[in-house]
C-alpha cells in the first residue's frame, strides 16, 4: 500500500525535474514539473485572440503573492494616473519626445521640433492662407481685429490702430520726401477717380485746369499791386498799388484803403463818432459838397441857417423877413413862432381866430337845426334810427354786419372728465419759478381719452358754427415734431331737452410738438356745428377726445398730452334783449 499525499512533507520550491504522478487511460506514469508548465502555457497561447476588450474584462495579476483578476478599466485608469504623476518638464527644447500613433495604428515618438514645424506649416496652409476663406464686402469696424507679430509674439490689433498706425507712418513718409522744386508735365499725383485709385501726370492736371490758355504770373512783382488780367489771354500783370494815401486827381494808379479815403476827406464814419452830447453852436461845422461836383468842404452851422431863412424869405414868407414877429396875421407863413390867439380860440379856414360850435357843416351858425336829417353833420347830440339798427358811414341807418366775432376761454379745471375713458386732471407746478397749472392728461400710449363741460352762450351770439384752438404743452419725455390730434363736438340743450343726446360732428384739432414744456397754441379748427336747435340761453355741452395714436405724416407723440383750456370763437350779431 503506497504513502498518502497528505503525509508527505512539502517541497519549499521546485527545479523541473520533480516528477507528478498522472494517468493514461487505465496506465499510472509520472511526468516532470517542467512538463506541467510547459502543458500549460502552450494551452494558454492556444487560446483565441479576443477581437476586442472593454472596461468589464478582466486580467490577472499577482497582488502581494496573490493572484487576482483586475478590470481592465481599473488597470488602464492605473496606466493613465502613472503617466500624468510624472514630474512636470519645466523647460521643454526640440530635443524632447512625446508618443503618438502614426495613422492611428503604429506607436511611434515624435520631437518636439517636428511638432512645433508641423504646427507652423499647417497654421501657415490652412490659418494664414486666405484663398479658401470667404470673401467679406462690409468695411472693417474699428472694434475689428487683425493678427500681426510684435518682435517674436504673436498679438491682435483692432482695425482702429491699424488705420491710425498706417496714417501716421504715411504722414511720416510724405514729410521725408524729397521736395520737388521745379515740376514737369510727366511728373504724378495721386488722384482717386470715381472711388478709384490711380495717378494724373502734372501735365493733364494743367490741361483741365488751363487748357491751352493756363495762367501766367505777373511780368513784374510790384509790392502791394493787385492782379489784373493782361491783353493776352490768360497772361496776369501788375495792377493798381494798394495805397494808404490818396493820389493826384483822376489818377488810377492807386486803390486807396478805407483808412486812406477817411484821412483824405478829414471825417471819420458817421457811426464811428461819439454824440455832441449838447446843442448845435455857431461855431460846429459841418460838410457839403462845393457845387455838387464832388468838391468836399466844410461850413460853419450859421451859413445854413442863413440859407434857410433866405430861402423861406423868398419862397414862404414873402415879405416877413423877421420871424420873430411872424403869426397868424399872415396866410403866407411857414413855421409859426408865436400865435396870437386866445386860449380858447382855434384859427378857422379862413386864418382868422374863432370861438368853435357845436354845429352842421352844410349850414354853419344853425344849430337848432342839427340832427341825422342831414349827412353834412358834425356831432349829433340825437338819432332817429331804431335800437336794433346803426349808423353805417353813409350817414344812413342799417342793421349791423354779422362779421363780429368774440371768444370764450374754458380752462381745464372747469372740465370734467368722462365717466369712460376719461383724462386725468393734473395740478402742475414748473419749479423755477413755482408757476402752478391746472392741467388734463390725454393718454398716448394706449386708448383715446375724453373731457367735458357746459356753457350758456353770450346773447349776442347768432347761433351758428363756432371754432377752437387749444393751449396745452408736450411733457419732458416727448419729442419735438411728434403729432396729436384733438377733437371738439358740441349740442344744444334746450328746457326740458333729454340730458343724453347725440352731439354734433367732431371737428379735430391738430398741431405739432415744439419745445418740450413750452406753451403750444394750435391753429382753429373746422367750423363746428353746434347739434341740435341752438337757441339763446340753450346749454352747450362740449365733448373734447384725443385721438391717441394720431401721426398725420411724422410720429404719434407716444406721451401724455398735457391740456391746459380751450379758445373758442364764435359770430355775435346784435346786443343782448333785456329779460
Amino acid at each position: 500500500m503506497g504513502v498518502k499525499i497528505t503525509e508527505v512533507a512539502a517541497k519549499g520550491s521546485a527545479d523541473g525535474t520533480e516528477l507528478v504522478p498522472v494517468s493514461d487511460s487505465s496506465n499510472p506514469k509520472s511526468v516532470t514539473t517542467e512538463n506541467i508548465k510547459d502543458y500549460v502555457v502552450d494551452s494558454i497561447e492556444a487560446i483565441a485572440a479576443s477581437g476586442s476588450i472593454d472596461g468589464t474584462d478582466k486580467l490577472y495579476s499577482l497582488q502581494g503573492g496573490v493572484m487576482k483578476p483586475e478590470f481592465v478599466s481599473v488597470i488602464a485608469q492605473h496606466v493613465i494616473d502613472q503617466v500624468w504623476a510624472k514630474v512636470a518638464e519645466p523647460a521643454p527644447d526640440s530635443a524632447d519626445i512625446i508618443a503618438l500613433k502614426d495613422g492611428g495604428a503604429t506607436e511611434k515618438t515624435l520631437t518636439l521640433e517636428l511638432l512645433a514645424e508641423y504646427v507652423r506649416a499647417t497654421i501657415e496652409g490652412s490659418i494664414l492662407n486666405l484663398s479658401a476663406n470667404v470673401t467679406d464686402s462690409t468695411t472693417p469696424a474699428d472694434a475689428d481685429k487683425l493678427l500681426l507679430t510684435v518682435g517674436s509674439t504673436g498679438k491682435y490689433i483692432t482695425y482702429a490702430n491699424l488705420t491710425t498706425a498706417i496714417y501716421s507712418a504715411f504722414n511720416d513718409y510724405v514729410i521725408a520726401l524729397t521736395p520737388v522744386t521745379a515740376g514737369a508735365g510727366a511728373d504724378m499725383m495721386y488722384v482717386i477717380q470715381g472711388g478709384v485709385e490711380k495717378s494724373i501726370l502734372l501735365s493733364d492736371l494743367l490741361a483741365y485746369m488751363g487748357g491751352a490758355n493756363p495762367v501766367n504770373g505777373p511780368a513784374t512783382t510790384t509790392v502791394d499791386a493787385l492782379l489784373q488780367w493782361a491783353d493776352t489771354v490768360g497772361t496776369a500783370k501788375d495792377g493798381p498799388t494798394v495805397g494808404t494815401s490818396i493820389g493826384a486827381a483822376g489818377s488810377d494808379s492807386v486803390l486807396a484803403t478805407t483808412k486812406a479815403v477817411r484821412d483824405a476827406i478829414g471825417i471819420t464814419v458817421v457811426d464811428d463818432l461819439t454824440d455832441i452830447g449838447a446843442a448845435i453852436v455857431d461855431a460846429d461845422t459841418i460838410i457839403v459838397d462845393d457845387g455838387g461836383a464832388g468838391t468836399a468842404r466844410k461850413s460853419v452851422v450859421t451859413r445854413l441857417v442863413t440859407y434857410l431863412l433866405t430861402k423861406m424869405t423868398a419862397d414862404t414868407l414873402a415879405a416877413n423877413t423877421d420871424i420873430s414877429t411872424n403869426n397868424a396875421t399872415t396866410l403866407l407863413h411857414g413855421l409859426l413862432k408865436k400865435l396870437s390867439g386866445t386860449a380858447t380860440q382855434f384859427m378857422d379856414g379862413t386864418g382868422a381866430w374863432d370861438t368853435p360850435v357845436l354845429d352842421e357843416l352844410a349850414a354853419p351858425s344853425d344849430i337848432v337845426t342839427l340832427n341825422a336829417s342831414s349827412l353834412a353833420h358834425g356831432l349829433l347830440p340825437k338819432l332817429s334810427g331804431v335800437s336794433t339798427e346803426f349808423l353805417d358811414g353813409s350817414g344812413a341807418f342799417s342793421t349791423p354786419s354779422s362779421d363780429f366775432y368774440d371768444t370764450l376761454w374754458v380752462p381745464a379745471g372747469a372740465m370734467t372728465p368722462s365717466v369712460t375713458d376719461g383724462a386725468d386732471p393734473e395740478t402742475k407746478e414748473y419749479g423755477t419759478n413755482d408757476m402752478t397749472h391746472d392741467a388734463l392728461l390725454f393718454d398716448g400710449a394706449a386708448q383715446n381719452e375724453s373731457a367735458e363741460f357746459n356753457i350758456v352762450m353770450p346773447e349776442i351770439w347768432n347761433l351758428g358754427t363756432v371754432k377752437a384752438k387749444m393751449y396745452w404743452s408736450a411733457p419732458t419725455s416727448a419729442s419735438a415734431n411728434d403729432w396729436v390730434r384733438m377733437s371738439l363736438a358740441g349740442g344744444a340743450f334746450s328746457n326740458s331737452d333729454a340730458l343724453d343726446a347725440v352731439l354734433g360732428t367732431a371737428q379735430n384739432i391738430d398741431d405739432q410738438a415744439i419745445t418740450i414744456d413750452d406753451l403750444h397754441i394750435s391753429a382753429a379748427s373746422s367750423a363746428i356745428t353746434i347739434g341740435g336747435t341752438p337757441a339763446l340761453g340753450d346749454m352747450i355741452h362740449f365733448k373734447l377726445t384725443r385721438d391717441y395714436d394720431y401721426a398725420c405724416d411724422g410720429v404719434a407723440m407716444a406721451e401724455d398730452l398735457r391740456f391746459i383750456g380751450i379758445l373758442i370763437q364764435f359770430r355775435k350779431t346784435e346786443v343782448a334783449v333785456t329779460w
